[in-house]
């Protein structure tokens, strides 16, 4: 805009200056030119006033005062009848001549042409004289052009520093012009744009008023595009999942942290950004599902993890890849718990199943007798009843599984509940020979009734069926404990068993897993007792602990946190 407003102010005067000297010098030129033909006319009046004849023209041919024209007398029939600086007897015709025909036919007449006499450039001035032949005067333009020329140059000279001063002068004027245009353009983007109001021009408020509009939207639009793009970075980076973009050479353009951890890149998600994919994860199963936008399963780690990789088209065309990594590890891990627990279920169930069968044909088949008969019917009646046992334990944790929400919680009083299993686990514990003891207080939690029975029924159970002959089972129920946060509730379960090994303790919780299998099965044990106490914790957000020494005892601890019942 400067340069334009510069050029053109620069242009009008450059072009004003010109303009105006062309214009000076057409009328110097042409009035130089009235002068000498008034000049010429003046001689021309002198010269026939002072002559009556021809005769009497000799008198100027050395005359200083004439000197500085040439004269000339021609006859009608165009014969030189005198001329002051040539001899007439070797001139020609001048009939043909612009300013004697000129004369001829108006009486008296101008011109400007080259003399073919002495070759340069005349001015003439022609008069008809009553005897019919024409005066003719002329002058040289050597002294009329010395004079333009002269005039000419101190104009040119005049004009070149006029066109100085215009430079100078647009420079300064554009700049005044464009100040508040360039306060304005400064203003743009700042908070400060209201205060170029008072120097902009009036022409430009409109412009101002709606640029100040776009702004505010602008800066609305970019506070709602960089709340979404924190918001969208916020989850993407607190995915579980691994997110991976690449471009068409496999380069990295983002990744978030779990992709970083999942594929045990030492770098960073910044660190890797813009790295090929081969430099943050070098292994072939990788860069081949990728080449060939697959699904895969791989192991990185220790981590069990799927890959899947599709094409990103944009207008048919393929620009990059995506990559979505899932950590599989906890199913795969379920999916090996399962299939232990189906083949723990099968082979526990065709033990007493195939001692119930072969109990069943021996008493069918008439080889049983007497005393054999009852012992047989005895032997089946355990089997039956550890089988049923056992399904009743499965049936339980398929439910504990399957439930996962907290509807059918109520109050219940935990103390009263020890109190119960206790008196259903009398007979059990005097004929094991283990006395039973219970400490504490009232204690309501919100909880299932029939799930905290099964808890505290199997760590009870337990604690009978391994201890020793003359042993003792502890249950305490106790809050407020030092140190736990207020509105917690444990209950210890202790005894003076055969305890558990070191090697065991991680395991004990899992679904059939005995640490003495032969005892286990001697005792009626299942195996899966501590899986239903830890799976009922679980449900009641409570925290399992267990503490034991082979050959001393074994204590168990749950922890219950802020579910205390709120109407006690």
């Amino acid at each position: 805009m400067e340069r334009k407003i510069f050029l053109s102010l620069l242009m009008t005067g450059v072009v004003s200056v010109l303009l105006t000297a062309v214009v000076a010098l057409t009328a110097l030129f042409i009035f130089i030119e009235n002068r000498v033909y008034n000049e010429l006319q003046s001689d021309a009046d002198l010269i026939i006033a002072a002559l009556d004849s021809t005769e009497g023209m000799t008198l100027f041919d050395n005359i200083d005062e004439v000197d500085r024209c040439r004269i000339t007398l021609i006859s009608p029939e165009g014969q030189v009848l005198y001329d002051n600086y040539a001899n007439v007897d070797g001139l020609g015709s001048h009939l043909n001549r612009p300013e004697i025909i000129g004369a001829l036919e108006k009486g008296s007449s101008y011109g400007r042409h080259s003399s073919e006499t002495f070759g340069e450039i005349l001015y003439y001035y022609a008069i008809r004289l009553d005897d019919g032949n024409i005066l003719r005067v002329s002058l040289s333009s050597d002294q009329s052009f010395t004079i333009f020329l002269g005039t000419a140059i101190m104009t040119l000279l005049i004009s070149g520093g006029l066109i100085a001063v215009g430079i100078f002068l647009s420079s300064r004027l554009t700049m005044k012009i464009t100040a508040p245009v360039r306060r304005l353009a400064a203003n743009i983007g700042d908070d400060t744009l209201d205060e170029a109001d008072n120097d902009i021009y009036p022409e430009f408020k409109p412009l101002v008023d709606k640029i100040r509009r776009q702004q505010l939207e602008i800066k609305h639009q970019l506070a709602r595009v960089e709340k979404e793009k924190n918001r969208l970075a916020t989850i993407i980076n607190n995915m579980d999942e691994g997110l991976l973009l690449l471009d068409n050479s496999f380069n990295i353009i983002m990744l978030n942290e779990s992709a970083c951890r999942l594929l045990g890149s030492r770098l960073s998600r910044f660190e890797c950004t813009g790295k090929p994919i081969a430099e943050v994860c070098p292994l072939d199963e990788v860069k081949s599902c990728i080449e060939n936008a697959d699904s895969i399963n791989l192991t990185i780690n220790g981590r069990h993890l799927q890959l899947h990789v599709n094409q990103v088209m944009a207008s048919a065309e393929e620009v990059g890849r995506i990559g979505l990594i899932l950590d599989i590890t906890e199913r795969s891990e379920i999916e090996r718990i399962k299939q232990e627990f189906t083949a723990n279920v099968s082979h526990e169930l065709k033990t007493p199943l195939t001692s119930i069968s072969g109990y069943a044909e021996l008493i069918e088949s008439g080889m049983a007798t007497g005393d054999d008969i009852i012992l047989f019917a005895g032997r089946i009646r355990r089997e039956s009843a550890r089988m049923l046992t056992l399904i009743s334990d499965i049936i339980k944790l398929s439910q504990l599984d399957e439930e996962s929400n907290h509807e059918n919680f109520e109050p219940v009083d935990l103390h009263t509940i020890c109190e119960e299993c206790m008196d259903i686990l009398d007979i059990s514990a005097k004929r094991h020979n283990v006395s039973l003891s219970l400490e504490g207080e009232t204690c309501e939690l919100l909880a299932s009734p029939s799930e905290l029975t099964e808890l505290v029924y199997n760590l009870i159970d337990n604690a009978i069926r391994y201890n020793r002959p003359g042993g003792k089972v502890s249950i305490k129920v106790e809050s407020g404990m030092s140190g736990y946060p207020e509105g917690t509730v444990m209950l210890t379960v202790s005894d003076t068993g055969i305890g558990i090994a070191k090697e065991h303790t991680g395991r004990v919780f899992e679904r059939f897993y005995r640490v003495d299998k032969s005892r286990s099965k001697a005792t009626g044990g299942t195996g899966l007792g501590l899986a239903i106490v830890k799976h009922v914790a679980e449900r009641h957000g409570a925290k399992l602990t267990l503490d034991s020494e082979l050959n001393v005892g074994t204590t168990v601890r749950v922890i219950f946190y802020g579910n205390v019942s709120e109407n006690p």
